[in-house]
């Protein structure tokens, strides 16, 4: 694999690191029949129900495209995360950007997140 293929596969990885932290914000408060996102929506959905009460170290546990233990991981990373220029954080910091109307909504969340995943 060249340098280029490289750079090209970790950042698919951090996309889809993204993919599943946005999702699980947003599944939090969605309940929407309709939603948009299903069936992926209802997959998170379950994935959180079953973080708040799994204390398995390295549960592996799927719940569509993701597994319990990993995105547990994707979630305290975001949580603790300040570098400017991380590849995973920096892009959700310019959906969610400082005083954004959805910004609050954003910190109850990972405020949520943080009870059980940390």
């Amino acid at each position: 694999m060249n340098v280029t293929e490289m750079k090209n596969a970790k950042a698919d990885k951090y996309a889809g690191i993204r993919k599943v932290i946005s999702m699980m914000i947003h599944c939090v408060d969605c309940d929407d029949e309709e939603c948009a996102l299903m069936p992926y929506c209802l997959d998170f959905q379950d994935l959180l129900c079953h973080q708040e009460e799994c204390f398995e170290k390295k549960c592996n546990l799927r719940f569509g495209v993701a597994a319990c233990d990993a995105s547990r991981k994707y979630l305290r990373h975001c949580l603790s995360c300040s570098k400017p220029e991380c590849p995973i954080c920096a892009p959700l910091r310019i959906i969610w950007p400082e005083g954004d109307e959805d910004i609050e909504s954003l910190k109850e969340h990972l405020d949520a997140f943080r009870e059980f995943v940390l």
